[in-house]
């Protein structure tokens, strides 16, 4: 009788120190309990949840950034972010939620220049940002493909801009050859313009006994006195310089000379 009585009172200890347990766990906070997570937010799989990097057993798990577009509350997100994100994606719909209005405009600008989609520039309301938007997505897409046809849908200067970009990117001149008309025309130009100088020809000096203008007098004599061995008549009077020097006159202008040279 007295053991049955322990045993009873044993069982009812037991019960109302679980309950106790229990209420404990149950309105401590989440930071409190085992792992730093609420029941309700931990997977009953043992995994973590969702937006955390599962870790070692023992371990807390770690948050993972997540995008623009996953976020519940778009204010978390910046400007710069958001900027960086659509550009990233190369999807000037993205740029949309950006509050200030250049930025946005910029946004889609780099956006269509990535993506080499002029289209995505009619966001833009402002004339002149959309065109120079659309000018810098055109050059990108003839660059992107490798055809300066593309640039014919800008303006005169801004395409001639563009072919230039996509020349550009071309390896060497041989791939002109798979251009016609026009565009080959400019192409090879485009290459003949950044070609290097021809290297400088080494400068030669005549030999003193010869003649290299014909006129009658050397190299060496000309040198001497002052007329130009490559000039046959030095001052342009009509008369050859040895015809003048021979006769007695002035090679290097009007006059006579003190002494002719036979």
């Amino acid at each position: 009788m007295i053991i049955a009585i322990g045993a009873g009172v044993l069982v009812l200890a037991l019960v109302v120190g679980g309950l106790l347990v229990w209420r404990m766990r149950a309105t401590a906070p989440a930071s409190e309990q085992p792992g730093g997570q609420s029941a309700s937010n931990r997977p009953s799989n043992g995994s973590a949840p969702e937006g955390e990097t599962p870790a070692p057993e023992g371990e807390e798990p770690v948050p993972v950034s997540r995008g623009c577009a996953e976020r519940e509350s778009a204010e978390a997100c910046s400007d710069a972010e958001r900027y960086a994100e659509a550009v990233a994606a190369k999807d000037a719909a993205r740029c949309g939620d950006i509050g200030d209005a250049q930025a946005r405009d910029l946004c889609v600008g780099a956006a269509a220049e990535a993506a080499a989609d002029p289209s995505q520039c009619d966001r833009i309301g402002e004339d002149g940002i959309r065109t120079r938007c659309t000018e810098r997505a055109v050059t990108a897409q003839g660059r992107a493909q490798g055809d300066p046809a593309v640039c014919a849908a800008l303006g005169a200067e801004a395409a001639a801009a563009c072919e230039g970009d996509v020349y550009a990117g071309y390896p060497s001149a041989d791939r002109c050859t798979q251009l016609s008309g026009e565009q080959a025309v400019n192409c090879n130009a485009f290459f003949a313009d950044i070609a290097p100088p021809a290297e400088p020809q080494p400068l030669t000096i005549p030999p003193a006994s010869g003649d290299e203008d014909g006129d009658g007098l050397t190299n060496g004599q000309e040198i001497e006195m002052g007329t130009d061995p490559l000039n046959a008549d030095t001052d342009g009077d009509g008369f050859s310089d040895g015809e003048e020097v021979k006769n007695g006159y002035n090679p290097l202008g009007p006059g006579r000379l003190e002494t002719a040279t036979p």
